[in-house]
Parts: C-alpha cells; structure tokens; sequence
C-alpha cells in the first residue's frame, strides 16, 4: 500500500497534497509518510471512530471538515468494518470536499484465499476484487486492482509461484490482500 500510496503522491501536480485518511488508528502511516513525503504533503486529516486513539494527524469528523481541497483518500483495511452502504455512504459523502483530480487508495484483505473468510470475526462484509471494483466504479472513473502476497521472508516469496499453480488447479484464489487505487472521481 505504501508503494500505491507513494506514487500518487509523487504524480499528483500540486506541491502541498491534502490527505484524508479513514481509519488512522494511532497515525503510522501519517507518520510514515510525513517522513519519505515530508515537503509533498500540505494537511493530513484522519478520520477516526475510536475517540481514545490519538495519532500525528489532524483529527476531523466530516469530510466536510477539510479546511482544503482532498487529493488523496487513504482507506486500508477498513471498508470491510462497514456494509458496502455504510462504506459508499462514506465515498459520496467525499463529494464537496474532495479536489477534480482526487485519488483513492483502498485495501482490504482478500475473503476468496484460502483461510481469508476466517481470519477475522470483525469483518462486517467482504470484498472480492470484483465487488471492491464495482464499488469504486460507481464514485471513480478508472479504477486499478493490484492483487497482493505478503513476503517478509526468503522462503516465502520461494513458496509463492507453487502457491499460484497449486490455486489455479483447486480454483481458489492465491492473493492474501487486494488494493484498489481509483482516480477521476465521477461528478455527482
């Protein structure tokens, strides 16, 4: 996601990008990309249900709260805490505030791998990849999906090409996360 993240920092044609992240938690990313994107990033705004998580952002409550344009929306690993309503809600309710060449980044974890759908009992609906676009379609007009696999260790990135065969021939899935950025944000 950092990676995703990064790039459209590092296209975006302003010199200050506005961010609103959905979920900051304590703020790590903020923090994070304050540090690689410092001179790039103009406000950092974060938009938090638990009221006792404090981080390095801005703290707002509405979108709408913005006292900038938004170029970037950040949502990892929180739309699948919300209904697909509850979460599209929160993308229309992104109309006045976001800037005409705004992007979006989503992660979510991926409910088609093996193992995905029990991982967690807070997940309040899945997203497959073509549900998580569909969605996006309805509020961007290009919408990207990079399907990924978590590689921290040497023998994981070796097991990953036999992982793909052994997925593609029981016909699951072999990604563990899916991340969509979407650009050109549709007019209401």
């Amino acid at each position: 996601m950092y990676a995703n993240v990064g790039a459209v920092i590092d296209a975006a044609a302003a010199d200050a990008v506005t961010i609103l992240e959905i979920g900051p938690g304590r703020g790590v990313l903020c923090s994070t990309l304050r540090h690689r994107f410092g001179p790039h990033i103009g406000r950092y705004y974060g938009i938090e249900v638990d009221q006792s998580v404090v981080g390095s952002y801005a703290r707002i409550d509405e979108p709408s709260d913005a006292a900038a344009p938004i170029d970037l929306v950040i949502a990892g690993e929180v739309a699948e805490h919300m209904t697909a309503d509850a979460f599209l809600a929160l993308l229309e309710s992104l109309h006045g505030c976001r800037s005409a060449s705004s992007a979006l980044v989503v992660s979510v974890p991926n409910p088609l791998a093996p193992g995905g759908i029990a991982r967690d009992v807070t997940h309040v609906q899945h997203y497959p990849w073509y549900d998580l676009y569909a969605l996006l379609r309805l509020e961007y007009e290009v919408v990207d999906v990079v399907r990924t696999y978590y590689v921290w260790n040497v023998g994981r990135l070796l097991r990953l090409p036999m992982r793909m065969i052994l997925c593609s021939f029981l016909e699951l899935d072999w990604a563990e996360g899916i991340l969509c950025t979407a650009r050109r944000p549709r007019e209401p």
